[in-house]
């Protein structure tokens, strides 16, 4: 059984600090959408894929980096698929004003991973295609469970995917001798 996840949103909801993941699961010719929504912290790589497409956003709305990377704060990227399987994404980002001290919401329009055949899609750079797939693999590993959590046992989590050959796992598994005047 093969499980196919295709990620369509993924939201930093500052103001709460919870993180919003919708995606849809493909199992056995079947499709489940799911919505997570949690206040679970990610880890930092979540943050930092989220602060790298500053670059992309000024650049898409031609804004003047110098001017503008320290007022731009990216939020949310929704992707979109076309019947290709190409992927496109709109960014939407909150931009600071300072003379009024506020935030406003901007999205960036919709733009493609790739052109097609016809040259019809408006397409990303390199480089903010390469910082958006590095987004939904963080978004991935925060579907999977690996989040800013340390380890019980003063160890960082590892990429490990089988959790029972784990070092933490094998240390769990040892038994603790329990002083029976504890027990009582």
């Amino acid at each position: 059984m093969n499980n196919k996840i295709t990620v369509n949103k993924i939201k930093y909801q500052k103001a709460d600090n919870k993180i919003l993941v919708e995606y849809l699961i493909q199992r056995d010719g079947q499709f489940d959408a799911v919505k997570l929504l949690s206040s679970e912290e990610a880890a930092p790589e979540f943050y930092n894929a989220l602060d790298m497409l500053i670059p992309s956003v000024c650049e898409i709305l031609e804004l003047p980096r110098e001017l503008f990377e320290d007022r731009i704060t990216p939020l949310a990227v929704a992707f979109k698929y076309d019947a290709a399987g190409n992927m496109g994404a709109i960014i939407t980002s909150t931009l600071y004003l300072p003379g009024t001290k506020e935030e406003v919401a901007v999205n960036t329009p919709l733009h493609w991973c790739r052109k097609n055949a016809e040259g019809a899609h408006v397409s990303f750079t390199d480089g903010t295609v390469e910082r958006l797939r590095e987004l939904e693999a963080e978004a991935r590993r925060y579907i999977s469970g690996q989040r800013a959590q340390m380890s019980l046992f003063g160890k960082e989590p590892t990429a490990n995917k089988d959790p029972v050959d784990s070092d933490a796992a094998k240390q769990a598994a040892q038994m603790i001798p329990f002083p029976e005047t504890m027990a009582q």
